[in-house]
């Protein structure tokens, strides 16, 4: 629910948000302000100040008279940094699958929590791969959940063999209209010559910053298995 603020007159007003939760990154009306766990403050100079939970921003209101309202402005953003970090979730999209000496695409999927906006800055991104996997060089992505989509390619490094694929990136969510939803990696993978077929292996990593990894596993096809798309 939208804070009410009581005027002087003992009468109630709705001085931001419509009363349903969501995201505005400001510029509009305050009352036509999607907003998510809203709390209200003012600030030293005695301006109204919309902090919001779970967006992780706060807005300030500026009103001409009670009741009338200029646009909605957002005055600080607790966002950037390292506090960040936990709110994104990377995932596989799919189990990748190689017959030995071959490669596929390997699709990295990260979002964030409650699709609330973050941004981080630059933390560096450690994947790792499954056991008889190695990662084969460079890595587009794609914010594909917005039209036209946003694509480009990742600066990576290759580590232990191509075991382990490094990128450091811009990395943010749901700050604007050209990064909604997810962004997602696409890196090339290649079942190891000697890779055993048909063993699976779940011991891969994904790792963005200082939180704990989550899990990549991948499986080797055996010579007459057909990969599945």
């Amino acid at each position: 629910m939208t804070p009410p603020a009581t005027v002087p007159a003992g009468t109630v007003t709705t001085v931001a948000g419509t009363g349903a939760a969501g995201f505005d990154g400001g510029g509009g009306p305050a009352v036509q302000a999607r907003l998510n766990g809203p709390r209200i403050a003012l600030d030293p100079s005695g301006n109204l100040c919309v902090p919001e939970v779970d967006n992780h921003r706060v807005h300030k209101v500026s009103t001409d008279g009670v009741g009338k309202h200029a646009p909605v402005r957002i005055s600080a953003e607790i966002t950037g940094g390292s506090q960040d970090e936990p709110a994104l979730r990377p995932a596989q999209e799919s189990v990748p699958e190689a017959k030995p000496g071959d490669s596929v695409s390997f699709n990295i999927e990260i979002r964030s929590l409650n699709n609330q906006p973050v941004d981080p800055g630059t933390p560096a991104q450690r994947f790792t791969a499954p056991t008889s996997f190695a990662f084969t060089g460079g890595a587009p992505y794609g914010y594909y959940f917005v039209r036209p989509a946003v694509t480009g390619n990742l600066r990576t490094q290759l580590e232990d063999g191509g075991r382990t694929l490094i990128t450091i990136s811009d990395l943010h969510l749901n700050t604007g209209a050209t990064d909604r939803t997810a962004l997602i990696h696409t890196s090339g993978i290649r079942a190891l010559p000697d890779a055993a077929p048909g063993s699976r292996s779940a011991d891969g990593s994904a790792a963005i910053g200082r939180p704990a990894p989550v899990p990549l596993s991948a499986h080797v096809l055996r010579p007459r298995q057909e990969q599945r798309s």
